[in-house]
């Protein structure tokens, strides 16, 4: 799976059809996807108080590679980079998982990439791969609700089960975490009716 792919694996909510959204390390926002290309501001933020903030702008292409260029709040590096700004930018790299998702506003559907794997050295990451997509509540039979994990790589789908008085209308715990066979996310209401059909020999 290459970035176009990815970003066209689902392009609506199956919940809600609204349009999904990008984002990179759940932070920093795809500002563009044109010609098979992510471009992508991330902030380099100092740890001391005071310091200025600086910017990367990662620009990711369809063929594995990656560039950067850096920019301060009131200046731009056109050849020299300070060794300070590329020190930010790597313990960014080091210590973020980063990972591309596609999520909807109405905040009841995720899918997410494996973490990326930037090699600073050849400017290239690892393949996209598809890791999981999930709905955050769907209420099935018998006054339940779940939220829903499904994963194509593994070929399993985990339902996170809750019990609601149907009165109150309130989530109640303890939850039980169900293993099942892959469920594709296609069809909210397909997906729900498969999950009651399998929920009766789990």
């Amino acid at each position: 799976m290459n970035l176009k792919q990815f970003l066209e694996y689902r392009t609506r909510c199956p919940c809600c059809l609204n349009e999904l959204i990008e984002a990179f390390c759940s932070r920093s926002r795809i500002l563009s996807f044109d010609n098979n290309i992510a471009s992508v501001i991330i902030k380099l933020k100092s740890l001391k108080r005071g310091q200025k903030s600086y910017y990367a702008k990662l620009t990711i292409y369809n063929d594995g590679s990656f560039s950067v260029d850096f920019e301060g709040e009131e200046e731009k590096f056109d050849n020299k980079v300070p060794l300070f700004v590329l020190d930010r930018f790597k313990e960014f790299i080091a210590n973020s998982s980063c990972t591309m998702i596609r999520y909807c506003k109405c905040n009841e559907y995720v899918y997410y990439s494996k973490i990326f794997n930037f090699d600073l050295r050849s400017k290239t990451f690892n393949v996209v791969t598809l890791d999981k997509e999930t709905f955050s509540s769907v209420r099935l039979n018998n006054h339940t609700v779940c939220n829903v994990s499904s994963s194509p790589t593994s070929n399993i789908t985990i339902l996170n089960l809750y019990k609601y008085p149907m009165e109150e209308n309130k989530i109640t715990g303890p939850f039980e975490k169900v293993t099942l066979p892959f469920i594709d996310f296609s069809s909210k209401s397909k997906m729900i009716e498969r999950i009651n059909k399998l929920l009766v020999f789990s």
